[in-house]
């Protein structure tokens, strides 16, 4: 009988209770209680706990994300950087024919000029969505530094990109910054023993954010040779002058040239995290 009383008491305690916030304790008899809800020390455990927890994983989602951003927008650079060159050369003919010689240089390293440059940059310009061109002058890029991978200013021969006078410049519509230069007008110069590599014509650099920070080689930054054979990215395998291994570290001179092909082929840019990344080795840090 006393059972069957305590029950209904304990039914009756349920529905008077229904709106409890954190702990209650209801006596059913001198030596038990029904604890209904969480403690606040329990609360305050719990939320330590996912807080930790929270620390822990979300850089690692955010940096991931960021990469991933990253590679997306580089691979429609490159997209359409090999469009361009088909569709130019569909109308022009081979690469050799279109004009694309170094700058010339006075004995103290001025300019004279850079017709290859300018022929590049007006042909890839006709099938680029171009919102803003410049030609060799001013007025595309931004006025200031671009850093190599180790965080130093990288010294431009003739001054930051927006001055060099050797420099094709232009902007597409959806803010990615493109520069051109000629470098060998039968496209005979040498960077590797593969067909493209035997066989460069001009190179390319992109900003990928436009004028946004960090303005940074392997970063935001990023180079591609245009070939006989089409248009190859820096820092493939067998590249010989910016290749990834000796090009994409911290502690290189050119730090950061050789890291285009990696983001590409790779999708990650785990170079900036760990130093022992390699072609036939390791692809990511962890």
């Amino acid at each position: 009988m006393n059972k069957l009383l305590n029950m209904f008491n304990l039914v009756n305690i349920f529905k008077k209770r229904m709106e409890f916030n954190f702990v209650e304790f209801v006596s059913v008899n001198s030596r038990s209680s029904i604890r209904l809800g969480f403690t606040l020390a329990e609360v305050l455990i719990t939320l330590g706990i996912i807080g930790v927890v929270a620390a822990m994983t979300l850089p690692t989602l955010i940096q991931s994300n960021q990469d991933k951003v990253t590679v997306n927008k580089l691979k429609k650079v490159y997209s359409y950087l090999s469009q361009a060159y088909m569709m130019i050369y569909k109308d022009n003919g081979d690469p050799t024919n279109w004009g694309m010689s170094l700058a010339e240089k006075d004995d103290d390293g001025n300019i004279l000029g850079a017709e290859g440059s300018k022929n590049m940059g007006d042909l890839f310009s006709k099938y680029l969505n171009v919102t803003k061109n410049c030609g060799l002058d001013e007025g595309c890029w931004y006025n200031g530094e671009t850093y190599k991978l180790n965080g130093t200013p990288y010294e431009q021969a003739g001054g930051g990109i927006e001055k060099r006078s050797d420099l094709y410049k232009i902007r597409l519509s959806d803010g990615t910054l493109m520069a051109f230069g000629g470098l060998s007008g039968d496209c005979s110069l040498k960077r590797g023993n593969t067909k493209q590599l035997s066989n460069i014509c001009s190179w390319v650099i992109v900003d990928i954010n436009g004028e946004n920070r960090p303005n940074t080689y392997g970063i935001d930054l990023f180079e591609f040779n245009v070939t006989k054979y089409g248009i190859l990215p820096y820092g493939t395998p067998d590249d010989t002058m910016f290749g990834f291994e000796t090009n994409c570290k911290k502690s290189a001179a050119t730090s950061g040239n050789g890291c285009t092909a990696w983001v590409l082929y790779k999708e990650n840019l785990d170079y900036t995290r760990c130093n022992d990344l390699s072609w036939n080795g390791k692809h990511k840090c962890k």
